[in-house]
């Protein structure tokens, strides 16, 4: 899943539905590692919500680099990747889209593994 495509297929909202169970491990860890508080500032902002629009825009970074301080390049899980856009978001956006959306997935997958586990223990073995 370290593939663009498989980053590609994470992020296809409209597919979420699509994704198996490890993809949904990956995104919640890929969730987790770009937590919005360790990212501020470097690719992202939180702007008025009178500023923009729909709650959150992305920017060309030769766009912002005018008027925001923005890093070249960002670490994350041990990786270097550079920055090439930045997003601006509100308040409402990040709790509604990062946050809940957060909660949402991980008690998805909780159910998941609880599922898992009462079929695996459930199971009769017939030697």
């Amino acid at each position: 899943m370290n593939t663009e495509s498989g980053l590609n297929r994470l992020t296809n909202y409209d597919r979420y539905w699509a994704l198996s169970f490890e993809e949904k491990l990956v995104l919640l860890r890929l969730c987790i590692a770009l937590d919005p508080d360790e990212i501020e500032g470097k690719c992202i902002a939180k702007v008025d919500p009178g500023s923009i629009s729909g709650g959150n825009a992305f920017y060309e970074i030769s766009v912002v680099q005018n008027s925001l301080a923005v890093v070249q390049s960002i670490v994350i899980n041990g990786q270097r990747r550079r920055v090439t856009k930045f997003m601006a978001y509100t308040e409402d956006w990040i709790r509604r889209n990062y946050h809940q959306a957060l909660r949402d997935l991980l008690e998805e997958v909780r159910d998941i593994q609880r599922m898992r586990e009462r079929q695996q223990s459930s199971s009769c073995t017939i030697l």
